[in-house]
């Protein structure tokens, strides 16, 4: 859970719901996962599984082109 942050009303935020963010190579992959319609539970478990889903893909890339051909599908 290293690469997701939680959003909330209480801390500030406009959003409510979790971000999983990774770096590689210079390429930022950034997604959003509201909680609004499923809850924060729900959310936390869809950003653990994205996370999860996101850092085997991109283990699965060795080049710069072969990150950004990636990032162009996802």
């Amino acid at each position: 859970m290293k690469h997701i942050s939680e959003y909330n009303y209480g801390k500030g935020h406009s959003f409510n719901g979790y971000r999983v963010s990774i770096l590689r190579k210079g390429i930022q992959f950034c997604k959003y996962i509201s909680a609004s319609k499923i809850g924060m539970e729900a959310a936390l478990k869809e950003a653990i599984r994205v996370e999860a889903d996101l850092a085997e893909q991109l283990a699965e890339c060795l080049t710069v082109d072969e990150l950004l051909e990636f990032k162009k599908l996802w």
